[in-house]
């Protein structure tokens, strides 16, 4: 059991009858970031009682295969998610998917959302502009796009990790690739998604 302090929320989970509880004071307050990736925490508990694992990451690719975009918040993976929209990759997550280890690993779509850090992001973005749900947001929120009643099309169920992308972002105008030790890739990975869960 656990109850968030933000949202009120009470989840509990019978791991014996695999049942779950999910309880909010008020459904018309729910946040926009529940209402984007809800039941987090249920979902994590769960899927790792049946061998899989919930991480804080963005997944592109196709049916031979694609990456998982690791990093904190701002790190550019849901801008860089939503601009491989484009150029022909699908789309599994901005933010959150899920792992399963295996030869090789596999990532899940969990959720058909994208985020926004609000106008500068849309700016950069700006097909994006008509799909998003809470045009109105407050400075601290993000905008939420529900992609599976845009680009269905687009949209992947799952794919074959070829490899972690860490973004930076930087002021350069060209993107470059370089590689990185697989342990900072892990540090890119591992605390955001520890750290989001109870």
């Amino acid at each position: 059991a656990t109850l968030d302090h933000w949202t009120g929320a009470l989840s509990l989970y019978d791991r014996e009858t695999a049942r779950a509880v999910y309880w909010v004071p008020d459904a018309e307050a729910v946040p926009y970031f529940e209402r984007g990736a809800p039941l987090r925490t249920l979902l994590s508990w769960w899927l790792s009682d049946v061998g899989l694992q919930s991480v804080h990451a963005a997944a592109v690719g196709d049916d031979d295969g694609g990456v998982l975009l690791a990093g904190k918040g701002g790190s550019g993976k849901s801008t860089t998610a939503l601009r491989c929209l484009d150029s022909g990759l699908g789309y599994a997550a901005d933010d959150y998917c899920v792992f399963a280890t295996g030869a090789p690993p596999r990532a899940y779509s969990l959720y058909n959302t994208a985020k926004l850090n609000g106008i500068a992001d849309l700016e950069r973005l700006p097909r994006f502009a008509s799909m998003v749900e809470n045009p109105d947001a407050a400075d601290d929120e993000k905008l939420l796009i529900f992609l599976d009643r845009h680009v269905p099309d687009r949209l992947v169920r799952s794919f074959p990790i070829r490899a972690v992308v860490v973004p930076i972002v930087t002021d350069e105008d060209a993107t470059t690739l370089s590689p990185i030790p697989s342990g900072q890739a892990l540090r890119a990975l591992g605390p955001t998604t520890l750290l989001q869960r109870p």
